[in-house]
């Protein structure tokens, strides 16, 4: 007699879905937490958000920008061409 084998069927579908969702949520976090430097920088800029909030919370993405080559390069030219801040700008 098999006792709740369909129900393990059943439950290691539902396990993969959550792993699937909890993958994604990852992805999506991880992908929209560094490009949400840019126009968080552009609200800095004019006065909308506190800069040192905002420099506090990006600190892991400003860290590798000063602390690799390649990193600085990609965030400046993030910056400052797709989202036109000022690089000059300091509060």
């Amino acid at each position: 007699m098999k006792t709740g084998s369909a129900n393990t069927g059943e439950n290691r579908g539902e396990t993969r879905k959550v792993a699937n969702w909890v993958g994604a949520i990852a992805v999506a976090v991880l992908v929209l937490y560094p490009l949400s430097i840019g126009p968080a920088a552009l609200l800095a800029q004019h006065g909308l958000i506190d800069y040192q909030r905002g420099e506090a919370f990006y600190a892991p993405v400003i860290w590798i920008a000063d602390n690799t080559e390649t990193g600085g390069k990609i965030l400046q030219w993030y910056l400052v061409e797709v989202w036109h801040f000022n690089p000059f700008f300091t509060k």
